[in-house]
């Protein structure tokens, strides 16, 4: 499913509009990234948690040169589905 296919989702199951299912989307996504870009946790009910983690560093060879590299730490997202979502997918 993408975007366009959600919004329709969306639209379907709600009596908003396409136009505000859209706006729904982006200000969902907005208050996501901003959330997470502050550290912070988002934990909704029946769905999941997002947040974030560091990677470690790690060192790797690159196959072409054979050289070792360093890849630096960074934070990245991850999603932990809730109990009642997992339950509820089979």
């Amino acid at each position: 499913m993408n975007k366009k296919d959600f919004i329709k989702a969306v639209q379907s199951n709600t009596t908003l509009s396409t136009v505000q299912c859209n706006d729904f989307y982006n200000a969902m996504v907005f208050v996501l990234t901003d959330a997470l870009k502050k550290g912070e946790e988002i934990n909704l009910t029946g769905l999941g948690k997002f947040a974030t983690k560091i990677r470690k560093p790690r060192k790797v060879t690159n196959p072409k040169t054979k050289q070792l590299m360093t890849i630096p730490s960074k934070i990245t997202p991850y999603f932990k589905a809730s109990k009642k979502l997992k339950d509820n997918l089979f």
